[in-house]
This record gives structure tokens, sequence and C-alpha cells, in this order.
């Protein structure tokens, strides 16, 4: 019925997905559209990014984890 969603660690600040919320909210399991999630995520998320690691793959790693942890 009710979802918060919250992404951060390191250098980035915690962030809320509230528009990823939005979609979740409400629906079943069942009736979510992982991909409209998982593009939601990569619009929504503005990680940091440093020498190790572009904001880019922040971004797409943030967003397979949170999908594969909804999804369990």
């Amino acid at each position: 019925e009710d979802a918060r969603i919250a992404v951060g660690g390191g250098s980035n600040v915690p962030q809320r997905l509230e528009k990823t919320e939005s979609l979740l909210k409400g629906n079943p399991i069942s009736k979510v559209m992982w991909k409209d999630i998982y593009v939601t995520i990569l619009q929504e998320f503005t990680p940091a990014e440093d020498i190790f690691a572009s904001s880019d793959y922040r971004r797409k790693a943030a967003a397979n984890l949170i999908i594969s942890k909804l999804q369990e």
C-alpha cells in the first residue's frame, strides 16, 4: 500500500525517490511495471561521481539493487 525508498551512502547524501515511490503505492507486486520503476530510478537518482565510479554507473547499480530487493 505504501512505499518509501531512499538511496545514498559514501559521498552520496541520502535522497528519497518520491516519483519511484508513487509508482509503487497502492499497487500489488504482481501489477508493478518493473521497467517503469527502473527507468524512473535512473531519472530520479543523482549520485556523486568520483575517480572510482561514474555517476552513470552508480545510477544503474542503485536501480539494479533496488529492483532486485523489491522483487524478493
